[in-house]
């Protein structure tokens, strides 16, 4: 009873807008885990827009959007609204996950008893890395998704007291099939916005080797992103005829569906602080096959729970998917390696370290 009664009785998650994407999908799930945790929750977004965002009201009890002009800083007015909805709604915690929403939130909230927590997902550089160093140090808790992003945040400067690691997890719709064995051909999953840091083209080019080695694939790409690098992973595919391998195949609203009947996963990034589209897949029962990046080593562990490739060798990362084309087996040991390795960050696990979060705060 008395772990209840340190839970705060409402929080307000704040972040700039909700676009499809890791860390908004991440996102979801918490308000998800908070509802079900029987915490009021309230959200707030600079901008008000996404294509997350009735989703995200479902999970609410009541929201705040101060519609935020592109480009610019919030209105004075726009400020005074959301200190008076803190006063006015009892608001206990506030949680902000990005650099602009938490320099509000703290202007806001100045003189006011609020706990701010702040979530970290991505680096920054320049004037607002110099920002946000001192909006955090303002902050009660700073969450780092991850050991080797945490050692980052230290190197940048940011204060090592008051920053504790909670990795992100996934949505509970991310299961398994039924079993690890499927048909062929070798069906290949990508899931990602199709940038260069996500480096989707080493992807295609490894590709390219499959095909020269006479393996039987089908690659599908899902995720929107850049229209240039859009146009040059098509213009290659078209340039090597691999059209009737590669598949490019836009957003779609149900990940999990396509996981689950896929063979095999590959998270090519070359810059990571988490990787949820990794843990996701796993979750899903699938094998994969990572570039080798601080984050993509601890969660599988150095290439215990995964298979890991030279970032941006698309031979290397070629031969690794041969192997899983000529060995079965080995698909199937993966595939429980992977289920094993995702249920230390299942929602349950995450739910746990928020919750101790906030009561750190609260006392």
């Amino acid at each position: 009873m008395s772990d209840i009664c340190r839970l705060p009785r409402r929080v307000l998650v704040v972040d700039d807008m909700l676009n499809v994407g890791g860390k908004e999908c991440g996102l979801l799930v918490q308000l998800q885990i908070l509802k079900e945790s029987s915490i009021s929750t309230d959200l707030c977004l600079l901008r008000g827009e996404g294509e997350l965002v009735e989703r995200a009201l479902e999970y609410t009890s009541d929201h705040l959007f101060l519609n935020r002009k592109k480009g610019r800083f919030v209105s004075v007015e726009s400020l005074f609204r959301l200190r008076r909805y803190i006063i006015d709604k009892n608001i206990q915690i506030v949680h902000c996950n990005g650099w602009l929403d938490s320099l509000v939130v703290l202007i806001a909230v100045w003189g006011l008893r609020v706990s701010l927590v702040r979530t970290v997902h991505g680096h920054l550089k320049g004037f607002k890395l110099a920002i946000d160093r001192f909006v955090t140090s303002k902050f009660d808790s700073m969450i780092a998704v991850s050991n080797s992003f945490r050692r980052d945040l230290l190197r940048l400067g940011y204060k090592e007291s008051n920053i504790s690691v909670i990795p992100n997890t996934y949505d509970p719709c991310m299961k398994p099939s039924s079993t690890c064995i499927k048909p062929p051909p070798l069906r290949i999953i990508s899931v990602g916005r199709l940038n260069k840091a996500k480096d989707q083209m080493t992807l295609v080019k490894a590709a390219k080797v499959l095909r020269s080695h006479n393996t039987e694939f089908v690659l599908s790409l899902i995720g929107t992103g850049s229209p240039n690098y859009i146009h040059s992973i098509t213009r290659y595919l078209t340039e090597n005829c691999l059209e009737p391998w590669v598949r490019m195949c836009g957003r779609h609203m149900d990940v999990a569906t396509i996981l689950r009947k896929s063979h095999l996963f590959v998270f090519p990034s070359t810059r990571e602080s988490f990787g949820i589209a990794l843990i996701e897949a796993m979750a899903c029962g699938l094998p994969v096959i990572a570039s080798r990046l601080p984050s993509t080593e601890e969660i599988l562990e150095n290439g215990e729970y995964g298979i890991m490739f030279e970032q941006g060798n698309y031979r290397d990362l070629a031969n690794k998917i041969i192997k899983f084309a000529l060995n079965h087996q080995l698909l199937e040991e993966y595939c429980s390696k992977s289920l094993k390795r995702a249920s230390e960050y299942s929602p349950g696990v995450f739910r746990k370290r928020l919750l101790d979060v906030y009561r750190t705060v609260l006392t």
